[in-house]
């Protein structure tokens, strides 16, 4: 540029001004490099409809990895639709799963609110289950406890004065 005294000229024009005296064949060219690779619609679609909850993953890491895999899958309006349906099938949770598939006209924000009101019920019911579990093995061991101390006692008492231990 700066034989033909451009250099002054910016970036843009300079562009453009080497275009020109490429020809035709700087389309070509040009397209090349600002073109991106072309994205596999259908193997991304086999990825958003194989995805499954996996074990020990919450239903929010699961929703928000459909959500991602959905945006390269050119679904347009049926985005929404198609994510709350991959949910419903797609969850670890059998009994929630069942119980949305019943809901007429269920929508995305329903799905999403039922699925994790299920998660955190669940993880509450384990955790009371576990207190009420911990409790009756205490109360068991304190009455079995009880009864053997009872039962040496009395066996001790037998035992000097005479008698013998039966069991």
């Amino acid at each position: 540029m700066a034989v033909t005294g451009q250099d002054s000229k910016s970036d843009g024009e300079k562009i453009n001004i080497l275009m020109y005296i490429m020809g035709e064949e700087s389309e070509d060219v040009t397209l090349q490099f600002t073109q991106q690779p072309s994205t596999n619609i259908i193997f991304e679609r086999f990825k958003f409809n194989s995805r499954v909850q996996n074990s020990g993953e919450t239903i929010e890491s699961f929703i928000t990895s459909l959500h991602s895999l959905a945006e390269h899958c050119d679904y347009g309006m049926l985005k929404d639709q198609l994510i709350r349906d991959r949910i419903v099938v797609g969850m670890s949770d059998v009994k929630t799963s069942e119980k949305l598939q019943l809901r007429d006209k269920l929508t995305l924000t329903e799905c999403i609110t039922i699925a994790k009101q299920a998660e955190l019920q669940a993880i509450q019911s384990k955790e009371l289950l576990g207190r009420q579990t911990q409790i009756n093995k205490i109360s068991a061991t304190r009455r079995f406890t009880g009864a053997n101390k009872g039962f040496r006692k009395h066996s001790e008492r037998n035992q000097y004065e005479g008698y013998t231990r039966t069991r």
